[in-house]
């Protein structure tokens, strides 16, 4: 017989749903991306639209473990930009990281000269590509115009930058 379950723990409207989640239509894209060397993320869309979910349904598919595979830091988090300062002044130094994949989430709402300086040091992440098989990887989760500002600062990253815009809950 199988094990009953509660409501709310198979229609989960916070955190990562384990019955129900149905992929949205750029999964395979952003896994893809992740799983890439040099290529970092961009995800932008509306609050509570699943931008974060997706990050983390692609990371529990591949079985990484938080802190072992990736960092993840909110920039709601007490402190957040120390954190994220450590991992880009590591990558400046050319170092790798321990993890090498950071997660910022909420982006917009970081400091504009924070912001400035993770656009710069993007690009030379993507390089380290040629150099090395596996660089340090960013994955930047906020609300729409995130990428406008970030691009608008780094314009050359180009194609080394998946951007998704998630605009609704069925074109997600």
């Amino acid at each position: 017989m199988a094990e009953s379950k509660k409501l709310s723990e198979v229609f989960k409207t916070v955190g990562l749903p384990p019955y129900t989640y149905v992929k949205p239509r750029h999964f395979g894209e952003v896994r893809a991306d992740i799983e890439q060397p040099g290529k970092h993320l961009l995800i932008e869309g509306p609050s509570g639209i699943g931008k974060t979910c997706v990050v983390f349904k692609v990371f529990e598919e591949l079985g990484w473990q938080k802190n072992t595979n990736y960092a993840y830091v909110s920039a709601r988090d007490t402190d957040p930009e120390i954190k994220i300062r450590q991992f880009f002044d590591s990558c400046q130094r050319g170092e790798t990281p321990l993890p090498s994949v950071i997660v910022i989430d909420d982006y917009h709402l970081l400091s504009p000269s924070l912001r400035d300086g993770i656009g710069a040091v993007l690009k030379r992440l993507s390089d380290r590509a040629f150099e090395e098989t596996d660089p340090p990887k960013a994955i930047l989760i906020g609300i729409p115009t995130t990428g406008s500002a970030l691009l608008a600062d780094a314009f050359d990253l180009g194609p080394r930058l998946g951007s998704y815009r998630f605009t609704s809950a069925h074109e997600t």
